[in-house]
């Protein structure tokens, strides 16, 4: 099942791994497979996490199109050494807008699916366990992403 919002997917990708090149410019070369892990988790950490805590399948999971943009990116980005392109001012301002709607996006249906998935003692409207989830899916890749 491919995501019908392919290019907010793919932006989230090339972000994480322009991130993870940037956060090893200088250090020594990472092993491959630990530097692509890095990447998946730093682009869909949230995804992961949020998900599962509801009792869904993680996206990037049960999806094949955020693993395979990531090898894509990863590739290009970390082996080839494109991301002096990703840097320049202008390509940053387009991913930049991109991947702002990709989150926002994705904090709204996380939102969306909490609502639907948990109940609530007060007043029959789920309240705390929404805004949990939408924080964790939207911040989750800070929190990985700071030990690389």
């Amino acid at each position: 099942m491919f995501c019908k919002h392919y290019q907010y997917t793919a932006a989230n990708a090339i972000n994480a791994a322009t991130k993870v090149q940037e956060a090893n410019a200088g250090k020594p070369r990472q092993y491959w497979l630990y530097s692509f892990v890095l990447v998946l988790t730093t682009g869909f950490g949230g995804g992961f996490i949020a998900p599962v805590l509801l009792g869904r399948p993680a996206y990037p999971l049960s999806n094949e199109l955020p693993i395979t943009l990531c090898v894509v990116a990863w590739f290009f980005i970390v082996n080839l050494g494109l991301e002096g392109f990703f840097l320049w001012l202008p390509t940053k301002l387009v991913w930049s807008v991109i991947l702002g709607l990709f989150r926002t996006h994705a904090v709204c249906n996380i939102v969306r699916v909490a609502n639907e998935v948990l109940g609530s003692s007060v007043g029959g409207v789920p309240i705390v366990g929404p805004i949990v989830a939408g924080t964790i899916l939207g911040n989750a890749r800070d929190f990985i992403f700071i030990n690389c």
